[in-house]
């Protein structure tokens, strides 16, 4: 019996694809021409996250996976502070600890 690709996104993660994906933009699939691509020197994730997060590679500051803190503001925090919400409604889903440090500029801030 032949799998049907086209449906796995939605039997593997019902919930991203049924609540969140209609409400926001997913990128990656080369096939529907939304790839996405980091501009980064290290290629590593820690630099990639950070670059999706703030927009831009930043070589001089994250240089690998280590756990620094991002210096430069994220997208998170933008709408935190252009839409006023405290940091319990801003929210980084993520299962790598590296996350809390990519995620804001402080820890704690989101």
């Amino acid at each position: 019996m032949a799998r049907d690709t086209r449906r796995a996104p939605q039997c593997a993660d019902a919930f991203f694809w049924t609540t969140l994906a209609p409400k926001g933009v997913v990128l990656g699939n080369v096939k529907k021409r939304s790839s996405v691509r980091v501009t980064n020197a290290y290629r590593v994730s820690y630099p990639g996250y950070s670059e999706i997060l703030t927009g831009r590679a930043q070589d001089e500051a994250i240089r690998g996976n280590d756990a620094v803190q991002n210096p430069t503001p994220t997208v998170l925090e933008f709408l935190r502070r252009k839409l006023g919400l405290p940091s319990s409604q801003i929210v980084l889903f993520g299962s790598w600890e590296t996350f809390n440090s990519s995620a804001s500029t402080s820890r704690g801030r989101l």
